[in-house]
This record gives structure tokens, sequence and C-alpha cells, in this order.
């Protein structure tokens, strides 16, 4: 059951249509090189969903170097769920992401805006 602390899934699906979530990191190896990633998750108005990954790395070592750099993409339809309807069962609710290859994915929702345990930037998509 939903902890009645936080909003209605109804707030939370009217809050997040028409947003875009993103989460970047970056590491820094000095002069040795380092990496960044990048994801983003665009919640359509129509309830469809687009999910945008990117990372890179470079190493440079004495006599050698190297770099890699990769990206993915996901769509689906998404929705807000009660957290008693995810298999995690918790206190918040939950995005459930059903990709189009079939597979189903639960990320819990937290006042703080972090999804999956991570801290987002909520902009509105233009």
């Amino acid at each position: 059951m939903t902890d009645p602390g936080y909003p209605t899934n109804e707030y939370w699906d009217a809050f997040f249509s028409g947003k875009r979530l993103q989460r970047f990191s970056t590491i820094s190896g000095g002069s040795s090189g380092g990496g960044a990633y990048e994801e983003s998750l665009d919640l359509l108005d129509d309830h469809t969903f687009v999910m945008a990954s990117q990372s890179s790395v470079a190493v440079y070592v004495q006599d050698a170097s190297g770099s890699s750099a990769g990206s993915q993409r996901f769509a689906g339809r998404w929705r807000v769920v009660s957290a008693d309807a995810t298999p995690e069962a918790a206190h918040a609710p939950y995005f459930e992401l059903a990709m189009e290859s079939g597979e189903t994915s639960y990320l819990p929702i937290a006042i703080s805006l972090s999804v999956n345990g991570e801290a987002y930037h909520v902009s509105t998509i233009e």
C-alpha cells in the first residue's frame, strides 16, 4: 500500500507527464583518462517513453591508449503504480516501464526526485 505521506499516483502522473529525467556521471583519471555517462528518460503526455543512454571512456598510459563509446535506446509505455503492485512491494509509488521488447521495469519514485536510487534533473520536454 502506498505510504499516506506520499502524494497520490495521480499527482505523480500529472507531475511527470511531458517531463525529461536526466542523470549524468563523470569520472576523471587525471592525465590517464576518464569516462562519462548520460541517461535520459522522456515521459511523454500519451504515456509512451523513450529512454536513451550514452557512455564513453578513454585511457592513456605510457606507450598505449584507447577509447570506447556506446549508446542504447529503449521505448515503450509508462505509468505510475502503487507500491503494492510491484514485485518489490515498498512504501513509495513506482514508475512501471513496459518496454517494446516485452520486459517490464519498476523504478521507485521518491519525493527527493530520485529514481532507482539516482538523483535526476527534471525539465520540460521541448
